[in-house]
């Protein structure tokens, strides 16, 4: 996957990133932290 710009109907524009191997770790990290949260934030939100 790569990072895009969501909007009312969908993917507006994906985003380009040029990343050296360091920041990609970080970026990924990133990702699986933002992925663990999703269903806790569903569970606040749908109960």
């Amino acid at each position: 996957g790569v990072p895009a710009i969501i909007g009312r109907r969908g993917v507006e524009r994906v985003v380009e990133l040029e990343i050296d191997e360091s920041e990609r770790e970080q970026f990924m990290g990133s990702v699986e932290i933002l992925k663990a949260s999703i269903p806790l934030l569903e569970d606040d939100i749908i109960g």
